[in-house]
Order: structure tokens, then C-alpha cells, then sequence
């Protein structure tokens, strides 16, 4: 995951506000394998999850699906 976070991250990091930095740091927290299940839309967001931590997931599926 560090691949996927790090190059969206590096194209898109000076864009994030303080929640969003938040949300990063809480989604690196996360299980790898069910990240990569939630970005690519395998899975829904866990029930514990963020309104940041959703809409950043959202951003990261949407850069990636547009390359």
C-alpha cells in the first residue's frame, strides 16, 4: 500500500487540509489487505471508518481509476 498511498500522496499532498492529512495517517493504521479491498471497491468502508477517511478513499479510487 505504501505505493499506492505514497505516489497519490506525492501527486496530490499539497491539496490536503489538516483533516485530510488526518485521514492519511489513520488509513497507514489500517490493514493493508482490507485497504486495498476498500480502494479498489471489493469491499465497503468498515464501520468504524471517517467521513475523511471515506472521501480521501474516494479520491485515491478515482486518481487510480483514471490512469
Amino acid at each position: 500500500m505504501d505505493i499506492i498511498l505514497g505516489g497519490f500522496v506525492d501527486k496530490h499532498g499539497e491539496s490536503f487540509d489538516d483533516d485530510t492529512f488526518n485521514a492519511l495517517e489513520t488509513l497507514m493504521d489500517r490493514n493493508d489487505q482490507q485497504l486495498f479491498a476498500w480502494i479498489s471497491g471489493a469491499i465497503e468502508p468498515p464501520a468504524d471508518s471517517t467521513e475523511p477517511e471515506n472521501l480521501l478513499i474516494a479520491r485515491i479510487a478515482l486518481a487510480y481509476d483514471n490512469v
